[in-house]
Order: C-alpha cells, then structure tokens, then sequence
C-alpha cells in the first residue's frame, strides 16, 4: 500500500536539509547577507518540490486538488486573509503594550506607535546589523520631515509588508504553503482539526530545526529555539487552515505566510527593551497574537472544523479522496 505523507515527509525534510548541510559544510554563516537569503529561499522550496514529485508519482492525482489552481478562488475570503495577515502584528504591538506598558512587566518593554520610535528602533538595528548609518540616513531624513503619526507609519509598514506578500516573497512562501497546506493538509484533513494541527504544527516546526539551530528567529536561544517553533507553528495551523478552507486555494495561505514574515520587524520598530522571548513576533507576545486569532476565528466560524473535515478544500470536481497516510 502506498503511504503518501511518510514519503512526502521524508522527501520534503531531506531536500531542505540537505540544502542547510551543504551551506553548512561550505562555511555558509546564518546572517543577514545575500548567500544567507539564497540558502533560506532554496531551503523554503523543499515542501513543494517534495509535493509535486509525490503527488505525480504516488497520488498520481491533479495539482488542483491540492489548492493549486486560479478557478473557484473566493475572492471575499483572500481579503479577509489580507486583514488576519495585519491583524497578528497589531495584536501583538497590543499585547507587547498591555504586558509591559500597562502591566509593568519588564521583559515585554517599552512600546510606542510614533515615528520617534520607528525612527530610533531602525537606525539601532542598522546599527547592529553593520549598515552605514549614512546608507539609510537620508530616508530617514525624509520620513522625520514628513508630517506623518505613528498610525500612519505603523500602517506604511503594513502596507509595505503586503505589496512583498504580493510579489517577492510569495514564490517562497508558496515553496512552503503547497507542501503544508496544499499536500499535508490533502491527506490529514479527515483526521479532523485538532489532529491535523498537531501533526502539522510539529511537521512545520521541527523542519526550521537547521535554520534555528544556526540563529534563525533565536540567535540567542538556538537549542530551545527548536522547540518554540515547534509551539509557534501549532498555533499558526489554525488561522492557515482556516484561509486555505475558506478561500479554496493555496494562494491564501501563500499571502498570509508573506504576511506572517513581512510584518515580522514591527515588533522590533515600535518597542524597545524587551526580552525576545517575551516580546517578539514568534515570542510569547507574538504567541499569544496568534492564539487569539485562531480563537476569534474558531469562535466567529464554528463550522470551520467539520467543513475542514467533510470535504476537500477547493471543493473542486477533481479533487480526489483524501490519500492514506
């Protein structure tokens, strides 16, 4: 009997890993530089090629069955994946605010929505990245001589995050969507919700095991970093499966994914002096924003877990049966 998710994983996690080892053994540091960026694209095309090579050799079934396709797209439910996608940076700008401003807490520190913040947060991090402070500083000139509030700087940013969800990013975020939600998700669905997202969850964290462990997400924290992601992942499986159900296509999770990482340096631009296990996009302040948006969505759709469960996502003629695992 052929078992399509055993093979898939095998397939998807020996692609991306092979891909971080061969950086690894030629000396490649994790950083911010460009050879950085190449290993981290290639390593995010491992689910997909892994996806497409199973689903012809061992599904021998249509691609459209797993969401890749432009027909039947609702269009109303892609909007609303563009809103969730700025909702989680806002909740956890909310949450950083409650915990350390609200509730005195110090590891969640300052956080303000003002161009004074912006402003010194990004030359700080320049700073620390080893950028010529005069390679940005006439763009900052700019933005402080502009009559502009922290709101509008704030949504100037989430705009910025959504035009690259758009374009840039989402050939990469698609080389992980496809295989999470396009493929993973195909063949889990009848377990029901809660144990997709498990086997998900697990799946998609532990496969950021290379790139965490050389400073991805937690240069300070790479061992323990593993298993954050783990916990980060998990929650993020709800709010993905519930775009990919909703709007019936991959290309949804896709966006939102872009959005997810995009928006990621909002949580350092408007706070200053946290913990970045506390306040951060995948610390406990950007955790608990997730939470809460799988909770809302739950809460507002309780008919997402049966849907999820009783029929193919895409709803579409040539989406077959669910495959064994």
């Amino acid at each position: 009997m052929r078992r399509p998710v055993p093979i898939y994983l095998l397939l998807a996690f020996g692609i991306s890993w092979s891909i971080a080892a061969v950086a690894w053994s030629a000396g490649v540091e994790y950083g911010g530089g460009p050879a950085t960026v190449a290993v981290g694209g290639a390593f995010m095309l491992g689910p997909a090629i892994a996806a497409f090579i199973v689903r012809r050799k061992v599904d021998r079934g249509d691609l459209a069955g797993l969401g890749l396709t432009l027909r039947g797209i609702r269009w109303k439910w892609m909007g609303i994946t563009v809103l969730l996608g700025m909702a989680i940076p806002a909740f956890n700008t909310l949450i950083c605010w409650l915990f350390g401003d609200g509730l005195g807490i110090d590891g969640f520190g300052h956080t303000s929505v003002s161009r004074s913040m912006f402003l010194d947060q990004v030359t700080r991090l320049a700073s620390e990245q080893g950028l010529d402070p005069d390679t940005i500083g006439g763009q900052l000139d700019r933005l402080r001589d502009l009559p502009l509030p922290g709101v509008a700087v704030y949504g100037l940013v989430l705009i910025s995050a959504l035009i690259a969800a758009l374009t840039v990013n989402l050939p990469f975020m698609f080389g992980e969507e496809f295989g999470w939600r396009g493929f993973l998700l195909h063949h889990t669905r009848h377990l029901g919700l809660w144990r997709h997202v498990l086997l998900t969850g697990i799946v998609w964290g532990l496969w950021h095991a290379p790139l965490i462990l050389q400073g991805h997400n937690y240069p300070a924290h790479p061992v323990a970093g593993v298993f954050l992601m783990v916990v980060f992942t998990l929650l993020l499986s709800v709010p993905f499966a519930w775009v990919r159900v909703r709007a019936r296509c991959i290309w949804a999770p896709c966006v939102l994914h872009g959005l997810v990482n995009g928006t990621a340096g909002i949580g350092l631009y408007f706070t200053e002096g946290g913990d970045p296990l506390l306040a951060s996009p995948v610390g406990v302040s950007g955790m608990l924003a997730v939470a809460l948006t799988g909770l809302l969505l739950l809460v507002a759709d309780p008919t997402f877990a049966k849907d999820l469960r009783a029929t193919s996502p895409d709803h579409s003629p040539s989406a077959d049966p669910a495959g064994g695992m």
